[in-house]
Protein backbone atom coordinates (compact mmCIF):
# COMPACT_ATOMS: atom_id res chain seq x y z
CA UNK A 1 0.00 0.00 0.00
CA UNK A 2 2.74 2.46 0.57
CA UNK A 3 4.31 1.79 -2.59
CA UNK A 4 0.60 3.22 -4.13
CA UNK A 5 0.41 5.63 -1.90
CA UNK A 6 4.22 7.24 -2.95
CA UNK A 7 3.03 6.83 -6.27
CA UNK A 8 -0.29 8.69 -6.24
CA UNK A 9 1.83 11.53 -4.79
CA UNK A 10 4.31 11.60 -7.26
CA UNK A 11 1.61 11.37 -9.96
CA UNK A 12 0.07 14.64 -7.74
CA UNK A 13 3.18 16.57 -7.83
CA UNK A 14 3.88 16.31 -11.84
CA UNK A 15 0.07 16.60 -12.46
CA UNK A 16 0.26 20.16 -10.55
CA UNK A 17 3.65 21.17 -11.72
CA UNK A 18 1.99 20.58 -14.64
CA UNK A 19 -0.82 22.99 -14.25
CA UNK A 20 1.51 25.52 -13.35
CA UNK A 21 3.69 25.47 -16.26
CA UNK A 22 0.49 25.17 -18.20
CA UNK A 23 -1.36 28.24 -16.52
CA UNK A 24 0.77 30.70 -15.24
CA UNK A 25 0.38 33.27 -12.66
CA UNK A 26 -2.04 36.06 -13.80
CA UNK A 27 -0.84 38.87 -15.63
CA UNK A 28 -1.59 42.20 -14.29
CA UNK A 29 -2.64 43.87 -17.57
CA UNK A 30 -2.39 47.66 -15.69
CA UNK A 31 0.99 46.42 -14.24
CA UNK A 32 2.19 45.41 -18.11
CA UNK A 33 1.11 48.70 -19.31
CA UNK A 34 2.70 50.63 -16.26
CA UNK A 35 6.04 48.69 -17.68
CA UNK A 36 5.69 49.45 -21.14
CA UNK A 37 5.01 53.22 -20.54
CA UNK A 38 8.20 53.58 -18.39
CA UNK A 39 10.39 52.21 -21.34
CA UNK A 40 8.30 54.44 -23.86
CA UNK A 41 8.84 57.36 -21.64
CA UNK A 42 12.29 56.69 -21.29
CA UNK A 43 13.21 56.85 -25.06
CA UNK A 44 10.57 59.68 -25.68
CA UNK A 45 12.92 61.73 -23.20
CA UNK A 46 15.84 60.53 -25.13
CA UNK A 47 14.20 62.29 -28.28
CA UNK A 48 13.00 65.14 -26.46
CA UNK A 49 17.35 65.16 -25.17
CA UNK A 50 15.91 65.92 -21.94
CA UNK A 51 18.67 63.75 -20.23
CA UNK A 52 17.58 64.38 -16.59
CA UNK A 53 14.16 62.73 -16.98
CA UNK A 54 15.67 59.85 -18.83
CA UNK A 55 18.29 59.33 -16.00
CA UNK A 56 15.56 59.20 -13.92
CA UNK A 57 13.78 56.12 -15.08
CA UNK A 58 17.01 54.12 -14.58
CA UNK A 59 17.50 52.00 -10.98
CA UNK A 60 20.67 53.04 -8.72
CA UNK A 61 22.78 50.63 -9.47
CA UNK A 62 21.50 49.47 -12.91
CA UNK A 63 23.28 47.13 -16.07
CA UNK A 64 23.28 47.98 -19.39
CA UNK A 65 24.78 44.55 -20.94
CA UNK A 66 27.30 44.90 -23.53
CA UNK A 67 27.74 42.82 -26.13
CA UNK A 68 30.44 44.40 -28.46
CA UNK A 69 32.12 47.47 -28.58
CA UNK A 70 29.54 50.20 -30.60
CA UNK A 71 31.27 52.79 -31.71
CA UNK A 72 35.51 53.24 -32.93
CA UNK A 73 37.30 54.26 -29.83
CA UNK A 74 35.81 51.90 -27.82
CA UNK A 75 37.26 48.64 -26.10
CA UNK A 76 37.42 45.71 -28.73
CA UNK A 77 36.46 43.29 -25.88
CA UNK A 78 34.32 45.52 -23.12
CA UNK A 79 33.24 44.18 -19.86
CA UNK A 80 29.59 42.59 -20.15
CA UNK A 81 28.39 44.97 -17.82
CA UNK A 82 28.46 48.80 -17.24
CA UNK A 83 26.66 50.84 -15.17
CA UNK A 84 23.47 51.75 -16.66
CA UNK A 85 23.18 55.28 -15.26
CA UNK A 86 26.74 55.99 -16.10
CA UNK A 87 26.42 54.46 -19.90
CA UNK A 88 23.57 57.25 -20.21
CA UNK A 89 25.05 59.96 -18.87
CA UNK A 90 27.75 59.33 -21.55
CA UNK A 91 26.21 58.44 -24.18
CA UNK A 92 23.36 61.43 -24.09
CA UNK A 93 26.53 63.89 -23.69
CA UNK A 94 28.35 63.00 -26.68
CA UNK A 95 24.98 62.25 -28.99
CA UNK A 96 23.49 65.27 -27.87
CA UNK A 97 26.87 67.08 -28.88
CA UNK A 98 27.63 65.64 -32.10
CA UNK A 99 24.19 65.63 -33.74
CA UNK A 100 21.20 68.35 -34.91
CA UNK A 101 18.64 65.50 -33.30
CA UNK A 102 17.94 61.93 -32.23
CA UNK A 103 15.08 60.00 -32.41
CA UNK A 104 14.60 56.77 -30.45
CA UNK A 105 11.50 54.84 -31.25
CA UNK A 106 10.68 51.41 -28.93
CA UNK A 107 8.17 49.98 -30.44
CA UNK A 108 7.01 47.72 -27.48
CA UNK A 109 6.49 43.79 -28.66
CA UNK A 110 5.84 42.04 -25.35
CA UNK A 111 5.64 43.23 -22.01
CA UNK A 112 5.40 40.86 -18.89
CA UNK A 113 5.12 41.61 -15.47
CA UNK A 114 5.15 38.66 -12.58
CA UNK A 115 5.14 40.28 -8.93
CA UNK A 116 8.09 43.10 -8.66
CA UNK A 117 10.01 42.25 -11.69
CA UNK A 118 9.33 43.37 -15.51
CA UNK A 119 10.42 42.58 -18.52
CA UNK A 120 9.59 44.57 -21.73
CA UNK A 121 11.02 43.43 -25.26
CA UNK A 122 11.07 46.61 -27.99
CA UNK A 123 12.42 46.77 -31.60
CA UNK A 124 14.08 50.11 -31.18
CA UNK A 125 14.68 52.65 -33.92
CA UNK A 126 16.72 55.38 -33.78
CA UNK A 127 17.57 58.16 -36.47
CA UNK A 128 20.44 60.24 -35.97
CA UNK A 129 21.23 64.15 -38.01
CA UNK A 130 24.67 64.57 -37.11
CA UNK A 131 26.04 67.73 -37.14
CA UNK A 132 28.88 66.91 -39.69
CA UNK A 133 26.89 64.38 -42.04
CA UNK A 134 24.01 65.48 -44.43
CA UNK A 135 22.67 62.30 -45.05
CA UNK A 136 20.40 60.64 -41.26
CA UNK A 137 21.98 57.26 -40.12
CA UNK A 138 19.03 54.96 -39.63
CA UNK A 139 19.28 51.62 -36.80
CA UNK A 140 16.98 49.20 -36.26
CA UNK A 141 17.78 46.60 -33.71
CA UNK A 142 15.62 44.80 -30.59
CA UNK A 143 16.02 45.75 -26.79
CA UNK A 144 14.92 43.98 -23.52
CA UNK A 145 14.47 45.90 -20.82
CA UNK A 146 14.43 44.55 -17.15
CA UNK A 147 12.53 46.71 -14.71
CA UNK A 148 11.89 46.40 -10.92
CA UNK A 149 9.08 48.03 -8.80
CA UNK A 150 10.20 49.90 -6.38
CA UNK A 151 8.20 52.31 -3.89
CA UNK A 152 8.52 55.40 -6.37
CA UNK A 153 7.55 53.37 -9.32
CA UNK A 154 9.01 51.35 -11.80
CA UNK A 155 12.73 51.77 -12.67
CA UNK A 156 14.77 50.69 -15.93
CA UNK A 157 17.32 47.85 -13.79
CA UNK A 158 18.69 46.74 -16.93
CA UNK A 159 19.01 46.92 -21.08
CA UNK A 160 20.72 44.47 -22.88
CA UNK A 161 20.39 45.17 -27.04
CA UNK A 162 21.76 43.34 -30.40
CA UNK A 163 23.15 46.67 -31.95
CA UNK A 164 25.32 46.17 -34.28
CA UNK A 165 28.47 49.05 -34.03
CA UNK A 166 28.08 52.50 -35.13
CA UNK A 167 30.41 55.00 -36.72
CA UNK A 168 30.68 57.51 -34.32
CA UNK A 169 34.67 57.91 -32.48
CA UNK A 170 34.13 58.34 -28.81
CA UNK A 171 37.75 59.24 -28.65
CA UNK A 172 40.02 61.79 -28.99
CA UNK A 173 40.80 60.46 -32.79
CA UNK A 174 39.04 61.97 -35.44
Amino acid sequence: MQVSIRNDTVLLTLLLAALFVTFPAHADHQSDATARAVVEDFNTAITARDADSALALLAEGGVQFQLRALHPGMSDNPPLTADLNDTWKAVTGILFTISESYERVASISQAHVQGDIATVWAETKTRTVRKDKKAPVVVTFSEVYLLIKRPDGWKIAAIADNRKPGNIRVDSEN
